[in-house]
């Protein structure tokens, strides 16, 4: 629901949106998320110039195999300091903020996350 929700809402509001996929490995874009459903993305993220790219916005949907598979892609975290550092928005959703954010030290002080993993960001937020 994460990344169709945010994705049709998105593309609704004639927002240019691009769908990466991150990790995977080989030439296929299709990503299969937690519960079986497919997205065929337009890119890989380690196709994506990070240094002329600028994203308004990077969204981290949720799923524990997504988030874990976020959190161990050097690509991925350098961009989101990147956005950090530039005070432009990013967002996580579900798994994602514990999982992501707080792994890698990039969770705000006012964050939340899936109940289950609400223990793990407890230390890090207000």
């Amino acid at each position: 629901i994460e990344t169709s929700g945010i994705f049709d809402t998105l593309i609704r509001g004639d927002v240019q949106v691009t769908l990466a996929k991150v990790g995977g490995g080989g030439d296929s874009l299709t990503c299969q998320m937690s519960r079986g459903m497919k997205f065929v993305a337009e890119t890989h993220l380690e196709s994506l110039d990070l240094q002329e790219t600028k994203f308004d916005i990077i969204i981290l949907p949720g799923g524990f195999g997504g988030a874990k598979t976020f959190a161990g892609c050097k690509k991925l975290i350098a961009a989101l300091k990147q956005q950090i550092e530039a005070k432009r928005w990013y967002a996580a959703i579900c798994a994602s903020p514990a999982i992501v954010l707080e792994t890698n030290g990039l969770l705000p002080k006012k964050a939340t996350c899936y109940p289950a993993l609400h223990s793990k960001i407890t230390h890090s937020i207000e």
